[in-house]
């Protein structure tokens, strides 16, 4: 018996650093898990995000589209009902100078494109698209610059409207120019 009491001594000794061994692996898998689950929640957490940006996008190119074919329809017939108009003139003034029907071309439709600036509805169409844009393109000005949402909305509001003054000054330029 005397023989089987050091062999039960290097057993126990060999036992107990075997689960200290599987107690450190235990805690440094458990850590690992932790890490783990906080790298997942924090991807879920951006795949929500991402959700709700492509669905923003979604929205906005519908809305994009909508007003893309409600201005092409509104050209269409503003150029079907100037067709007559333009037709009576061109015959009524034709000249032999080639280079003068060309400018007068050009300045009937810096008119029709004046005339759209001065419409209401065709304004407030060109802003909503105006007002889209500038989001996409200023969308994370606010986070950078530490903005409220209400002083990232007053920045938007003043793009936009700059944008559509630019806009504005453009076609009386070449209205100008082609007149």
């Amino acid at each position: 018996m005397s023989r089987f009491v050091p062999l039960l001594v290097v057993a126990s000794l060999g036992l107990g650093a075997a689960a200290v061994w599987q107690n450190q692996q235990l805690s440094a898998e458990r850590h690992r898990l932790n890490a783990l689950s906080e790298s997942l929640s924090k991807l879920e957490s951006k795949a929500a995000d991402l959700e709700g940006e492509s669905a923003q996008l979604r929205q906005m190119n519908g809305i994009f589209q909508s007003e893309s074919e409600q201005l092409r329809k509104k050209l269409a017939n503003r150029s079907d009902a100037d067709a007559p108009a333009l037709e009576e003139n061109a015959s009524a003034e034709a000249k032999p100078d080639e280079a003068a029907g060309k400018g007068k071309e050009k300045g009937n439709f810096m008119q029709t494109m004046a005339e759209m600036f001065n419409d209401p509805e065709m304004k407030k169409l060109m802003r909503g698209q105006q007002a889209m844009g500038v989001r996409m393109l200023y969308g994370d000005l606010a986070k950078e610059l530490g903005l409220s949402p209400d002083e990232m909305e007053q920045v938007t509001e003043f793009l936009i409207d700059r944008q559509l003054e630019g806009a504005v000054l453009e076609i009386s330029e070449l209205r100008t120019d082609a007149g």
